[in-house]
């Protein structure tokens, strides 16, 4: 794998981990105290 495609697939990769944890936190102030019922979408 030349080094220009390992950079970008690690870019990639901290920008997925980064996206994911944002997430959680926009769920965790949604979700607020409430825990959800398994079904939930």
């Amino acid at each position: 794998m030349d080094a220009k495609r390992q950079q970008l697939e690690e870019k990639l990769e901290l920008q997925l981990a980064q996206a994911a944890h944002t997430a959680a936190e926009l769920q965790a102030l949604e979700q607020g105290d409430r825990v959800p019922h398994f079904d939930e979408t």
